[in-house]
Parts: structure tokens; sequence; C-alpha cells
């Protein structure tokens, strides 16, 4: 990720202008704050806070300005915090439901980060008020733009910032002092680059934390909330998200703009989204509170390359997972991709086999792809979940039958014997030339009654847990009428139906609108990995949640002396490696040590 680039005549993020520093006790201007002259003639700093409503206007009484109006804190939802009930306010709804929106470095020039979040805020018809902030410019995008933050004559929830990193500071500064609540700092070159980057991201947090603000970020690709009633895309994506179910954070900028990429190919529609870039302040773990209990969000995704607090994402992610999935592409599994990692956001990632151990024990799902994590958001956002792993196949073809059985099976499914009566309701109506086993194979010539028959028959078999339908177009029938009847006779099941449509681009692209039918794949392996996750999640959630966690008592005393003596090389002796586990309660067998291979047998 890049930061803003610096240009002239308003081509660039917010410059620097010489107005002086006022004395007063009053908020203190930034270098990006204009002065005027009140009522009085005296010169002042031009600061929301001290602002009074223009004459002839009346003031709304339900958006009073800043001076009226005490500040808000729309802080996430800590320990401690006030409950929902006592409070209207969502976690972090400044940043994801704002009621107006400042770019502070909005471009006139269309290759620019300021100008593309500008055009993706009206474009997208964002439901609250924008305001583009550059000294250098006197309106972007046919809005009138403003010198600085405090020359906005409206109070403003979220800031997002796309200056030159040098100036972030200020406006983050300036932004507190008018009301601003939240903020979103696009800007790179922080901790993810340097000690000192990381010092000024550091004090960065500390600033908004102290004022009840939050602030994603350094180093991200910005925000977005697909709700109708919102419609705010504060991104620079070129791809805008559709409204649904799935609620995506990705800790990378560049990777966020090709999921948004592959979700809009896919079909996937997007409830929130965050790109969290360094994690100065807003972790994932606030974003999986935030959605917790959210309606409109049915599955919660997740690509990360750190866990800041790995304790913390352990409680919430086993409590959140008993009532959705949680699905993670953890990226750094391998010691070259960690560096990789270290270098690009700055995160500090742990050992691989640590991460898919807390991953397991929460419920998280992972995938190792983002094109998997897709598939299975997909089959789990639509489909209930299975109450075994028995998978009954439906299929027009024998050989896509056939890749259908080794992808079942390959991915730790079984395949349903189906009962004496199912068989026999399919042979009132299929053809003698059909397979009337598992998979049933109907032959080329069934068409859409065919399909609604035996996808019916086969769902009811008490045998089986899941419904894998194949189609092959012939040339006789038409694809999407067989898939329409798929949809109709599986609509309201208790069992998953997952669908494999080896069709054209024509009939993926008229399911893009679809909602509430049943996942379509384009080759079996895809639908038989989605379905398989699905299984591991419902036989997590059905496994009894556990009691209290155990009390560990450890002899600490022995572990000091055993830690304290490393070798040459930075380890323990295997004697003392044994003594360890020992000490923290772990069963060892016996064991003695021997000088040589004869010592050994002995």
């Amino acid at each position: 990720m890049r930061g803003a680039p610096t240009s002239r005549s308003g081509r660039s993020g917010a410059s620097t202008c010489s107005a002086p520093r006022p004395s007063s006790s009053r908020p203190t201007a930034t270098p990006f704050a204009s002065s005027r002259r009140s009522r009085s003639g005296s010169r002042r700093t031009a600061c929301a806070c001290w602002r009074r409503p223009a004459e002839g206007r009346r003031p709304d009484p339900r958006h009073p300005p800043a001076w009226r109006r005490p500040a808000r804190r729309w802080d996430s939802v800590r320990d401690d915090a006030m409950s929902d009930a006592e409070s209207p306010l969502r976690p972090l709804d400044a940043i994801f439901n704002p009621r107006a929106i400042a770019v502070v470095g909005a471009s006139r020039s269309r290759d620019t980060i300021g100008w593309s979040i500008v055009h993706n805020l009206v474009a997208g018809e964002f439901a609250g008020a924008i305001y583009p902030v550059n000294p250098s410019a006197t309106s972007v995008h046919s809005l009138k733009c403003y010198p600085t933050l405090s020359a906005i004559p409206d109070s403003i929830d979220l800031a997002i910032v796309v200056v030159p990193k040098h100036h972030v500071e200020a406006v983050v500064d300036e932004g507190l002092a008018t009301g601003a609540r939240g903020f979103v700092v696009i800007t790179s070159g922080f901790g993810e680059t340097s000690a000192e980057g990381k010092v000024v991201e550091q004090r960065l947090r500390d600033k908004v934390r102290a004022a009840g603000a939050r602030l994603i970020g350094p180093n991200c690709m910005g925000v977005i909330n697909a709700d109708p009633a919102v419609r705010m895309n504060a991104t620079f994506s070129p791809t805008p998200a559709r409204w649904g179910s799935l609620g995506f954070v990705s800790q990378s900028g560049a990777l966020g703009v090709a999921i948004l990429n592959v979700a809009e190919a896919l079909g996937v529609g997007i409830s929130e989204f965050a790109s969290m870039g360094n994690k100065a302040d807003v972790s994932g773990n606030d974003l999986l509170m935030r959605w917790e209990d959210d309606p409109g969000t049915r599955v919660i995704a997740m690509y990360l390359e750190s866990f800041g607090n790995p304790r913390r994402f352990a409680e919430l992610a086993k409590r959140i997972s008993c009532k959705k999935p949680i699905l993670v592409v953890k990226a750094g599994r391998t010691a070259e991709g960690a560096r990789a990692a270290s270098s690009h956001t700055g995160a500090l990632a742990g050992a691989d086999v640590t991460i898919t151990s807390i991953l397991e024990h929460c419920g998280v799902l992972r995938a190792d792809t983002i094109e998997d994590l897709f598939d299975t958001a997909r089959a789990l956002s639509r489909q209930p979940l299975p109450a075994g792993r028995r998978v009954g196949i439906v299929t027009n073809a024998g050989g896509p039958g056939i890749m259908a059985t080794d992808a079942c099976v390959s991915s730790g499914l079984s395949i349903a014997e189906l009962g004496a009566g199912t068989v026999a309701r399919l042979q009132e109506f299929l053809p003698a030339t059909a397979s009337f086993g598992n998979p049933v194979d109907m032959i080329a010539s069934a068409g859409v009654e065919e399909y609604g028959r035996t996808v019916t028959a086969v769902l009811a078999d008490p045998g089986v847990d899941a419904v894998l339908v194949v189609n092959v177009t012939p040339l006789r029938q038409n694809t999407r009428e067989i898939f329409d009847e798929i949809a109709r006779v599986t609509r309201g099941s208790a069992k998953p139906v997952l669908a494999v449509m080896m069709a054209t681009e024509d009939f993926y692209e008229g399911l893009k609108e679809e909602r509430e039918a049943p996942p379509v794949y384009r080759f079996p392996e895809q639908a038989a990995r989605a379905l398989a996750q699905m299984v591991r999640y419902a036989e997590w959630r059905r496994r009894q949640v556990d009691g209290e966690p155990p009390v560990w008592r450890f002899d600490e005393a022995r572990l000091g002396r055993l830690l304290s003596r490393p070798g040459p090389d930075g380890y323990l002796d295997p004697a003392d490696a044994l003594e360890v586990l020992a000490a923290i309660g772990v069963p060892v067998v016996g064991f003695r040590r021997a000088a040589d291979r004869a010592g050994a047998l002995a």
C-alpha cells in the first residue's frame, strides 16, 4: 500500500498553511486549520467545537451542532462498557454508520486515491453527507471542497484520511477537536516500515482512544457498509460491493481489492467490509464483536496475517462460533511467509501449528485459499447445517458423478446408501438405463421434471444428510429451468443442497442476484470441499460446550531452574525438556540417558 501521492493544484492530499496557532485554552488548530473572523471582528480558529449556527439557519434538533452536542463515545464495547440496553449505538457506528463523512486529501485527479474514495461514495449514493477537504481545490466531484476539517459547517462523524504521512497526525488532532469520532487512515508508511513510524502509529492510537474515538488503519484501503439504508463505499476499490450477509475483514488492503473483485464475480453479497491495515487501534476482534449479534451478517470471513491478541480472539471466536460461522484464511503458514507478513503490515506471525490448534478449538473454519473461503461462505449463508456426513449425489452424466464421488470421499464425506423405498420411487419415473445407486445417474435425457422428482426423492431418504446435484447441460435442455426446479423443490429443506452446474458464462452471470437458491459451483471438487467444511462446523456445534477451563498448578520454582539453563544452541537439553513437561502437569513416559548405542539397547 502506498501513501497518498503528493502533487499540485488539488491533485494531492491537503497541504500545510501558515495560519497561526491560537494562544487561548480552546482546542488548538492543526497546521491544516484555517482561521476566520468572528462577528466581533476578532480573529479566531475555525473549530467546529466553537461554531454557532449561521444566522438565518435553523439548527436541526436531531443533529445539533458540535458546540451543543455532548461528545458521543463511539468506542467499541469492552468488558466494562455500557450495555446495549443503555446505549442505542452499536460498536464502531461512527465508522460503519456515519451521518457525515469528510475525505481529507480529496483530489480532482482521477488517478489518485483521494479522487477514488470520493467517487465511490458518490457513485454508491451514500445516504449521508460527503465533505471533500483540500485547501488547493474549490470543488471535488461537483461537491464543495473545504480547506480544513474545521472549516466544515456541520459536524463530522467519520474522517477518511488520505494525506501524506507527515500530515496524518495533525489531521487526526483536528478531527478530534472538531468532534469526529471515527477515523480511517489510508496513508501508509508507519509501523510497517520503521520503528519511528511505529511510534507515530502508537501515538495516534493513544490520542483517539483517549477521546473515545476509534481508528482503522493506517495502511488500509477503507471500509464498506452495503446496507441499503447506508450505502457507504469508503474505499478506493474499483469494484463496488453488492449487499449480502457476509461480513469480511482483511488485514491486507491490496488483497481487499481482489476480494471485492472475486465477491462480485461470484455474486457474493457483503454486509460490511473493513481493510484493517496495521491495526493500530481497531482489530479483527473489534469486528467480531460488532458482527456477533448483527442479524444482517450470517457469516464472518477474515483474511489475517497475525493475531494481535490471540487469547482474546480465542475467547470471542469460541463464543461467536456457537451463533454463526467464522471463516479464516491465515497467511504466513511457512517461515518465509511469516517473514513476508511482518514486512508487509508490521505483523508478528505465530507458529502455524499453534494457530491451527487455536482455530480448531474455537470452531473456526480455516480455508487454504480465498476461493475456498468464498465457496464455503456461500454454502453456509444459504443452506442449513448437515446432520451427518452421508451425501446423496444426483447427476445426468456418469463422469461428473464419479468425480463428485471421489471429491466427497477425499474430503472426508461418505456416500450414502439409498434405501429400498427411495430406489423404488426412482424406478417409477426414470428410464431403465438409469443408475439407481448412489450416485443416481438419470442419464443425459433427464429434464426439468426428472431433476425435480429425483432430487425430492433422494432428499427425503432418511439415510441422506446432504445432496449434491450435478448437471452437465445437453443441447436439448435449458440449464436455468433445471436449476430453478432444483431451487423450487429444495426450498425450505432441513438438509443442505449444493449444485454443480457445468454451464456457460451467461448462466453464471444470471445467478448473481439469487439469494435463497442453493449455491452453484462449476466443478464437483469445490462443492465437496464446501460441504466438508459445513460438516466440520456442524459437528463442532453439536459437541457439548466445554465447561470451565481447568486450573493448572505449575511447579514454578522447578520451571524456573529448567528454563534458565538452555544449551549453547538456545534449546533445552532433551532431559530438561521432558522435565518441563512434567513440571506443568503433562504426563511423561519414563526415560533415562544413554551415553551410546549400547547403552540405549541395554
